[in-house]
């Protein structure tokens, strides 16, 4: 779960199982994500400053971490997964994804969701130079 800045940079990624890591730390592999989310429900106007405050755009440098949170005052502990499908498309080595999530608090009665458009360029692999 994202737990606040750390010095590499972007929001922390707890790799399950392993450590907490920086976007760049857990992505390497990525040289720049876009991640724009349109949030609907209770509390989205969270984003104080943005013309449209149902709306969020992050990078790797603003990446929110493991997960987006809920801001539906009523909910407690929810929000929306977003480094597995981060972890999925590297997988799949997917430069486009679009979907929307239901907050993981459902059971608490909270109807808020999101609906995501990702998009990932990849850093090009750097040839080996030939052994004279």
């Amino acid at each position: 779960m994202s737990n606040g800045k750390n010095s590499g940079g972007g929001r922390d990624y707890l790799i399950p199982r392993g450590p907490v890591l920086s976007f760049k730390e857990a992505f390497p592999q990525i040289e720049t994500i876009l991640l724009t989310i349109n949030k609907t429900g209770k509390g989205i106007n969270w984003d104080s400053g943005l013309e449209d405050p149902g709306k969020g755009i992050y990078t790797e440098s603003n990446f929110p971490g493991e997960y987006i949170p809920c801001r539906n005052p009523l909910c407690r502990g929810g929000g929306f997964q977003i480094g597995n499908i981060i972890r999925k498309m590297v997988q799949n080595v997917e430069e486009n994804h679009k979907g929307s999530s239901l907050c993981s608090k459902v059971s608490d009665n909270c109807s808020n969701h999101i609906t995501y458009s990702i998009q990932v360029d990849y850093k090009k692999e750097i040839p080996q130079e030939a052994e004279l």
